[in-house]
């Protein structure tokens, strides 16, 4: 369903589905399409306070998603709100999410503070964290609150990166210490394919010693996405990273690359060798007004990096011309 009949849609019913893991909800609109919403860590900020300790907020890793109904990354929805609350022992602190979706970091505002009493700062951690609330509202969404239960993922990651060795995506992340750890799957998703599962490595069951797992995959594509799972040994799923690879092998690229999908603050542009003159990019909101336009002299190594920090969340058509060349790709602006 295009994001044009979604918008005719207005506040009919809400379908709710099951939480489909500890740390996640997904919420559905009345044209079938959902958003999923995830909390993928928490850490309490903790101050030692004449030899106790205190925490008042708290920093909350998410993700958050928009598919349809077959499970394919769609548009965002428009949403009209989306706050969230999280409980850590007897402290209650409310947090903001973009609307628009993508993932990373944000703060929750200060509670009245706790205190733990031993003077442990190590003490306290996400393990006091016990449910996470979410107030969402948007097209086809009434304004409602859902639930769900937060649990500290069961292995503590200390470290997750990629690179590119001999034409294959080389996966490397270690954790500090597992519990119940059965096994990590890895996926894989090629442009705005679907995420298919393409392996799996056998985890350390509980292990507080630090454990490092390595994957390779060959690549077949400029842009490749990948993301990693942990399962327990009762079978619940946690996501704990995800990467993205870009493959400059020349044959392959015969159109320009963007990334990264969501952005932040800037993206990057991968032009092919056939994009060698005076280049223009423009960048235009979902109903086709233009928010910027940025032109460049050809690169060296065909990339160039573009400033969208005052970009509002939202999903973003970008145009690139060059000579003869036309090429129009989408973005989503978190």
């Amino acid at each position: 369903m295009s994001l044009k009949n979604i918008l005719s849609i207005l506040f009919l019913s809400l379908l709710i589905h099951p939480i489909y893991s500890q740390n996640s909800t997904k919420v559905y609109s009345s044209s079938g399409d959902y958003v999923e919403i995830t909390v993928l860590g928490v850490d309490l900020i903790v101050t030692p306070t004449g030899g106790d300790c205190t925490f008042n907020r708290a920093e909350i890793d998410y993700k958050i998603s928009f598919h349809n109904s077959s499970g394919t990354t769609i548009s965002p929805i428009t949403l009209y709100t989306l706050q969230g609350t999280i409980q850590c022992d007897n402290s209650i602190m409310s947090f903001s999410l973009p609307k628009g979706g993508g993932s990373g970091q944000t703060n929750t505002s200060t509670s009245g503070g706790h205190s733990f009493i031993n003077g442990n700062c190590s003490g306290y951690n996400a393990s006091f964290c016990t449910q996470v609330k979410i107030a969402i509202s948007g097209v086809g969404i009434p304004y409602q609150t859902v639930s769900f239960n937060y649990s500290p993922l069961p292995v503590e990651l200390i470290d997750f990166s990629a690179e590119i060795i001999n034409n294959h995506a080389s996966l490397t992340w270690t954790t500090a210490q597992e519990t119940n750890n059965s096994h990590f799957e890895v996926f894989k998703k090629i442009g705005d394919e679907a995420w298919k599962q393409i392996g799996t490595v056998q985890g350390h069951g509980t292990s507080y010693a630090n454990h490092t797992y390595n994957f390779k995959d060959f690549l077949t594509s400029t842009l490749t996405y990948y993301s990693i799972y942990q399962v327990d040994m009762d079978g619940s799923r946690n996501h704990i990273g995800y990467k993205t690879i870009v493959f400059h092998q020349k044959q392959n690229l015969n159109k320009p690359v963007l990334y990264p999908n969501p952005f932040t603050n800037e993206f990057t542009v991968t032009l092919p060798e056939t994009y060698n003159k005076s280049t223009m990019i423009q960048v235009l909101n979902i109903e086709g007004k233009l928010q910027m336009s940025y032109t460049s002299k050809a690169t060296e190594n065909g990339k160039l990096t573009i400033e969208g920090s005052e970009l509002a969340p939202g999903v973003y058509y970008i145009k690139i011309i060059s000579g003869d060349n036309v090429f129009i790709g989408n973005l989503i602006k978190s």
